[in-house]
């Protein structure tokens, strides 16, 4: 009895104790989740470094991923592609208009190693610059035949590893491509003319046919009429001399196929003197040559006489008939002058309206004696 009291005792005194203990771990919070394993670092561990070899083929590194595909990006008819690398490329086809092919033109590129060399095209238009530094690039366009080119130059930004791709319309840059027909009172005629772009000459004669046909080309703009005449180098072609000034025709534009007809009905100009008691003579055996002229019609803006070209005929005279000679003017205002012997003739004169005959009046002016 007296060796069992001591275990009573301890466990009187266990029991209470185990159960405080009990009693604190049920209010304890849940012990906190391990962080995961920081990865090794097998340049400051060396011994960490594994041989994937070793390891076998499921522990190799994965093989890289294809690259992306190329990004496109369209900006103001440019085609922008990213194909990688450190230079560039710009690539497209140059179009005329008025269905011309551009067979024989020249494109040129310059970038900033300086200018590649250019690239004749055939009848699609297509080019190709590759190997392009990349900055500030320019292409030229040179060389087809027959139209007017303004130096066409197009400036482009590339960058490296992009390629550019675009159509050039060159359209724009190319003259007015005009089918033209001269008629003097309803009847197709070869003859030549002189182009008035709003009341201003510009430009070349331009001869015609003897059906009255001629194709033109213009890079001018503007309201557009004519100073024709139906002969050259001052002498008529065919017949009785004919001149005059066509209405507007309508207005010329660039790059565009158009039609216009010079349509011209005159009066019959009958030259006489105005002095009948003076004789004109001959000059030798000659006829006596007069100068008609016809200045460009109508006015500016500002009320102001155009400063068009002048028309000229050489008209002959022949002294001993009545009249002296005649001509067929369209409406319009003319200058006559004549120099003989005798001193200066000279008239002015108005064609009011085609069809009827107006006597030009010469008067003398004579030479002073001395």
């Amino acid at each position: 009895m007296k060796r069992a009291l001591p275990l009573v005792l301890l466990l009187v005194i266990a029991l209470p104790i185990a159960f405080a203990r009990w009693m604190r771990g049920a209010d304890a919070p849940e012990p906190a989740a391990l962080a995961p394993r920081a990865a090794i670092d097998a340049s400051a561990h060396p011994a960490a470094a594994l041989d994937a070899d070793a390891l076998g083929a499921d522990a190799r590194t994965p093989d890289a991923a294809p690259p992306a595909r190329a990004a496109t990006v369209a900006t103001g008819g440019e085609v922008r592609s990213v194909i990688g690398g450190q230079n560039g490329s710009v690539r497209g086809r140059v179009v005329v208009g008025l269905g011309a092919s551009p067979t024989g033109l020249r494109i040129g590129c310059v970038d900033e190693r300086g200018q590649q060399a250019p690239q004749h095209l055939l009848a699609d238009g297509a080019f190709a610059f590759d190997e392009l530094r990349p900055g500030r690039v320019w292409l030229e366009a040179d060389g087809l035949d027959d139209v007017v080119w303004r130096a066409p130059r197009k400036e482009l930004l590339l960058h490296a590893g992009e390629r550019i791709e675009l159509v050039w319309d060159l359209s724009d840059r190319q003259p007015a491509l005009v089918e033209l027909t001269l008629k003097f009172d309803g009847l197709p005629t070869g003859g030549v003319a002189n182009p008035l772009f709003d009341g201003l000459m510009q430009g070349e004669s331009i001869p015609f046919a003897a059906d009255g046909k001629a194709l033109w080309r213009t890079a001018h703009e503007g309201e557009l009429s004519f100073q024709a005449r139906n002969f050259d180098g001052g002498e008529s072609l065919a017949g009785v001399a004919r001149l005059g000034t066509s209405g507007p025709l309508g207005r010329t534009r660039r790059g565009a196929r158009q039609q216009f007809e010079i349509a011209i009905d005159t009066a019959l100009v009958r030259v006489v003197r105005a002095d009948a008691g003076a004789a004109m003579t001959r000059v030798g055996a000659q006829p006596v040559r007069a100068s008609v002229s016809m200045p460009a019609q109508g006015a500016a803006a500002d009320g102001t006489a155009l400063a068009g070209g002048l028309v000229m005929l050489s008209l002959s005279l022949e002294p001993t008939r009545e009249p002296l000679g005649q001509f067929r003017a369209g409406p319009g205002r003319y200058s006559l002058s004549s120099m003989s012997r005798e001193g200066f003739w000279e008239c002015e004169l108005e064609v009011a309206q085609a069809g009827a005959a107006v006597d030009a009046q010469l008067a003398l002016t004579p030479v002073p004696e001395r």
